[in-house]
């Protein structure tokens, strides 16, 4: 079990209630997760720290898989780059908005690495390169 989801959900179960502790017995077995409640605890917070413990998700999540730009701009035509040039000012033929095309262009150029599973990033990339080349630069 990862340690920095533990530790967050330590922070927000004693944010919410005064604790002495709690565990994780078996991450499979919720009836196994206990919380350790200080003797000042009240009711309202008891039940706030179980909602918390109950909407918790002890599996990590999963890492980004970035990368770089140069990786990126490497890979791309002439053309391509002609969009990325279009987009800065909002004129690129492609299905965004204006302000969509240079929010797009700000988020470029003050990435250093690209998340490749990022939701968003691969909407865009397919949006502006269609589906096949997204997948072309970014990977399934």
């Amino acid at each position: 079990m990862n340690l920095f989801p533990m530790n967050a959900l330590y922070a927000a179960l004693a944010e919410l209630c005064p604790i002495d502790g709690f565990s994780i017995g078996n991450p499979a077995d919720r009836a196994s997760w206990r919380i350790e409640f200080s003797d000042d605890a009240t009711e309202a917070q008891r039940a706030a720290a179980f909602a918390v413990l109950a909407a918790f998700d002890p599996e990590p999540a999963e890492q980004p898989q970035v990368l770089s730009k140069l990786s990126i701009v490497d890979r791309l035509s002439d053309a391509e780059l002609e969009i990325f040039v279009a987009l800065r000012s909002g004129t690129a033929s492609v299905p965004l908005t204006p302000a969509q095309q240079i929010r797009l262009a700000l988020r470029w150029d003050n990435a250093n690495e690209i998340d490749r599973l990022t939701q968003d990033v691969r909407m865009a990339f397919a949006a502006v390169f269609g589906p096949a080349r997204m997948t072309e630069l970014l990977g399934s």
